[in-house]
């Protein structure tokens, strides 16, 4: 009989229908942040193409006049070529390092994609878990009117007192009042998870979804953040010590009256007085805090998953034992119903049996709840919370 809490009312008419993976979609193709963040991972590209080019060579033309104390005066051009040149070795560096800080933003794309699939989640359990409190305001209001009919019947018969009769009408206006503003908080929700999904359009939600516990574990997203940071700064590390990145090869050609000169020069820079020493040391330091955040983030997370399936048992336990219950009160209200019929038990039996059964389902409507925020939140730190 609990059965009747997963039954989901689609109170829309809507333009179209969704599931939840298709909802997903929507919402992540609409997210701004979420394509900047592919835009960023395009530049980290270009940029890194940029740091591995060759900077450019240099063109030098002139001309020299000689004048000789006998004879005529002389025009005598010179041209010198020069081509900065990488040392050996310096490209690889750099080039680890340029795909160090891509993964550093695919990692950060992912971890994105992961915190907002993770949100819209929550969000649409929330409202997943509202639908399911509007059935049970209908039931608990079907339930009111029966009483209330059975009441009527009894009051207009002579059988009991207008008190009586008047109990069962307010508690039955009550449930009404109770099933509108439930009703209210749906729709307010309804458009709250659209909004936050950047949905700008009424699409039917399926309501039957449940999220289920994945088995295809990966690395949590933000360990993996934080391990690609690590990779970055120590690719970092070779970059800074390399005092001497650059040496200058020079070519040049000059004319003058009675020869032709020629000059090839290499000027290599002297690491004298800047060793690149601090910078070397800040990029090590840095690493070491970066692994210090990962060990903080890696025992933080096994913690809480141990807490995560700890629950998950006990809130099986917790509803196993609510749906037992609700079992054994439909069948007491059933009975009581029978025997309020032909004036057995009092009225406010009836109505206490009623509330319980109603309290009981909203339990186990509760546990359930929890036990799927349990699971959103285990697929997240297990890094498998991707639909």
């Amino acid at each position: 009989m609990h059965k009747g809490i997963l039954v989901s009312l689609c109170v829309y008419s809507v333009l179209h229908a969704t599931n939840f993976s298709e909802f997903l979609e929507l919402a992540k193709s609409s997210n701004p942040e979420l394509q900047n963040a592919s835009v960023s991972v395009k530049q980290s590209y270009m940029d890194k193409q940029q740091q591995l080019n060759y900077k450019n060579p240099t063109l030098e033309l002139g001309v020299s006049r000689f004048e000789p104390d006998i004879g005529t005066s002389e025009l005598g051009p010179n041209i010198s070529i020069s081509q900065p040149v990488r040392l050996f070795g310096i490209a690889d560096d750099k080039e680890k390092y340029g795909n160090s800080k891509i993964d550093v933003l695919k990692s950060q794309e992912q971890l994105s994609y992961a915190q907002f699939t993770y949100m819209i989640s929550l969000g649409y359990l929330k409202h997943i878990a509202v639908s399911k409190e509007l059935e049970l305001s209908k039931e608990s209001n079907i339930l009111a009117k029966k009483i209330y009919d059975i009441s009527t019947a009894m009051y207009e018969s002579g059988v009991i007192s207008r008190g009586e009769y008047l109990q069962t009408k307010v508690a039955y206006n009550t449930s009404k009042s109770a099933l509108h503003e439930t009703n209210f908080q749906y729709k307010r929700n309804y458009y709250e998870l659209l909004s936050s999904a950047n949905i700008t359009e009424e699409i039917e939600v399926d309501l039957n979804h449940i999220f289920d516990l994945k088995n295809d574990k990966s690395l949590n997203p933000e360990i993996d953040f934080l391990n690609k940071n690590v990779l970055q700064e120590q690719n970092k590390v070779a970059v800074d010590s390399n005092v001497i990145e650059w040496m200058e090869l020079s070519a040049e050609y000059e004319s003058e009256p009675d020869e032709d000169i020629y000059r090839i020069g290499l000027s290599i820079p002297l690491a004298v007085f800047n060793t690149n020493k601090e910078l070397e040391q800040i990029a090590k330091l840095e690493v070491q805090k970066q692994n210090t955040l990962v060990n903080a983030k890696r025992k933080q997370v096994d913690f809480e998953l141990g807490q995560l399936y700890h629950e998950l048992t006990e809130l099986d336990v917790l509803k196993d034992g609510y749906i037992k219950l609700v079992q054994e009160e439909e069948e007491l209200l059933e009975m009581f119903e029978e025997s309020y019929k032909i004036a057995k038990v009092n009225l406010l039996a009836l109505q206490k049996i009623k509330n319980s059964l109603i309290n009981t389902k909203r339990n186990l409507l509760k546990a359930e709840m929890l036990k799927q925020q349990n699971i959103l939140k285990i697929n997240y730190l297990q890094g498998a919370i991707n639909e």
